[in-house]
């Protein structure tokens, strides 16, 4: 799976490429409601790329998960 958005710290969180934003907060906050425009006022400099990438991401981890 290439994701050329999300970088990988040394224990292996997945974050937004250039960031300190995990593609979990992102989740988290797509879960609770939040609009994608939201989602960019609270994490200024992230564009809406990034969100869809982390959905994406997310979405590719659970059908590896589930192939094996």
């Amino acid at each position: 799976m290439k994701h050329p958005r999300i970088s990988f710290d040394s224990d292996d969180i997945a974050f937004i490429r250039d960031t300190n934003i995990t593609v979990e907060e992102i989740l988290d906050k797509l879960v609770t409601g939040s609009r994608v425009e939201e989602i960019l006022i609270t994490y200024p400099g992230l564009l809406p790329d990034d969100v869809y990438a982390a959905v994406i991401f997310a979405a590719d981890v659970v059908a590896a998960r589930q192939s094996r």
